[in-house]
């Protein structure tokens, strides 16, 4: 995806590029919303891949952050539940 992204741009298609790009573009969002790798972290855990905790001095995922993981998960239809996002 990254790869065509950016060969659209550099070809003078950045409108094509942009259209490709956004219905990624909450996802990444949420993915640093609250700072690498916090937001990989709170994604993985939801999934059941990993525990939510990072080190300090970083703090794990807010309960927000979850929220926002499990909106956008159903908006997208890729989960009814933390376990089965994909």
């Amino acid at each position: 995806l990254m790869r065509g992204l950016i060969h659209q741009t550099l070809n003078g298609q950045a409108a094509q590029a942009t259209r490709a790009y956004a219905p990624y573009a909450a996802w990444v969002e949420a993915l640093f919303a609250e700072g690498n790798p916090v937001g990989v972290k709170a994604l993985l855990a939801l999934k059941g891949l990993c525990q939510p905790a990072v080190r300090l001095p970083l703090v794990q995922g807010s309960a927000a952050l979850r929220a926002r993981w499990q909106a956008l998960a159903v908006h997208t239809g890729t989960s009814s539940g933390a376990q089965s996002l994909s």
